[in-house]
């Protein structure tokens, strides 16, 4: 149990160090551009979907106006997974909030595929360190084995 925690708050100096990188640079970058940090990359997701330009564009294409939707959902619904595990470890939701935030973590590369955009270091560092809370935070059960395994051998007396 001491080991998750150390791994939760690891994992949570990891995820907040991500922002202070770079997240994303143009896929041709003009000479000394040094790309996006990640708190813009974080910010722009949130905010951009709400804008009347990108809610007017919702018909021209749906699946960028969503994957930059869903990008911009990712961080506070990691906190929000992440409360979840900590007060109620053994809630069902916690678990069902876990794979929605996985899948949600298709929709940054639509984005950075819309937008001629490379991931760079912190939105991979972001990532592990998210993956490493969702998983060492509680409520994360291990598997069950399945059934006992019954000695090959009977050993019970055959008296009769």
């Amino acid at each position: 149990m001491k080991r998750n925690r150390i791994l939760v708050v690891a994992g949570m100096v990891l995820y907040v160090g991500a922002f202070f990188l770079v997240g994303a640079q143009n896929a041709h970058p003009s000479a000394g551009e040094r790309g996006y940090p990640g708190w813009f990359c974080a910010l722009d997701t949130l905010i951009s979907p709400w804008g009347h330009d990108a809610r007017s564009s919702i018909g021209e294409d749906p699946v960028v106006y969503f994957s930059m939707l869903f990008s911009g959902w990712i961080n506070p619904l990691f906190l929000i997974t992440l409360l979840v595990a900590l007060l109620l470890p053994k809630a069902r939701l916690g678990s069902v909030l876990r794979v929605v935030l996985l899948l949600m973590f298709l929709a940054p590369w639509l984005v950075f595929y819309n937008m001629s955009l490379y991931p760079r270091e912190g939105y991979f560092v972001w990532t592990l360190a998210m993956l490493m809370v969702m998983f060492a935070a509680p409520g994360v059960r291990a598997p069950r084995a399945s059934a006992k395994i019954e000695p090959a051998v009977d050993t019970r007396a055959g008296i009769s």
